[in-house]
């Protein structure tokens, strides 16, 4: 995570390892840093490390965006990125057909099969499929006059993109489910399959090109 940046020193029954790098941050396959933190100290212990220390802010308030397609949320997320740094949400993550279906699967457990069926229903006749719309989940973060400043710079983007406010619960949910992901590797371990959860960094000329693989 953002923590290890820059690594922090590890020291095993074997030997100590650190690593350094001219970059603030990097995702770079399996980097030696991410192993020994993602082993939960298994394999060494971290014997150091750099804690950044910021102000809380003074709101925070999560939103959603739905998309007719992962085309259009693409598109639209490369007008976010556009924007001027303090017009950007703190935390901007899209998901496609599969991931959103996988929160609401999450979210209808709780809230009901009924009422699931419901708000599905009722997007259709808005001219959203669950089966190829993307979601994004946004977290505002800063003063009340910032968050709000922010919030509305996004308006004309989504109109233009087609796409529709989902609201703040669901933003919320979405925004948890990206965390949740991380610990699936966990349930499977307990099933005897190995799996984890990759990155990868691209021009935005090659999102299209990635992201169905």
């Amino acid at each position: 995570g953002d923590a290890a940046d820059p690594p922090a020193p590890s020291a095993s029954p074997s030997a100590c390892a650190s690593r350094r790098t001219a970059f603030g941050r990097t995702s770079t396959n399996s980097a030696l840093s991410g192993l020994v933190l993602g082993s939960e100290g298994c394999l060494g212990v971290v014997t150091s490390a750099i804690v950044r220390v910021k102000p809380l802010a003074e709101a925070v308030e999560y939103q959603s965006v739905l998309f007719t397609d992962w085309e259009s949320g693409a598109a639209w997320m490369r007008d976010v990125g556009r924007l001027p740094a303090a017009l950007r949400p703190a935390s901007c993550r899209l998901m496609d057909c599969k991931q959103l279906q996988l929160s609401r699967a999450i979210r209808g457990s709780a809230s009901g099969a009924v009422k699931s069926a419901l708000e599905a229903a009722a997007l259709r006749l808005r001219g959203f499929r669950l089966e190829t719309a993307a979601a994004a989940t946004l977290v505002f973060e800063g003063s009340r006059a910032e968050v709000d400043v922010q919030r509305r710079a996004l308006g004309p983007l989504v109109r233009r993109a087609g796409g529709m406010w989902g609201g703040g619960s669901s933003g919320e949910a979405g925004y948890a489910l990206t965390f949740a992901i991380a610990y699936l590797r966990d349930f499977c371990l307990d099933h005897r399959m190995l799996c984890e959860s990759m990155e990868t960094l691209v021009p935005w000329s090659s999102v299209g090109k990635v992201w169905p693989a």
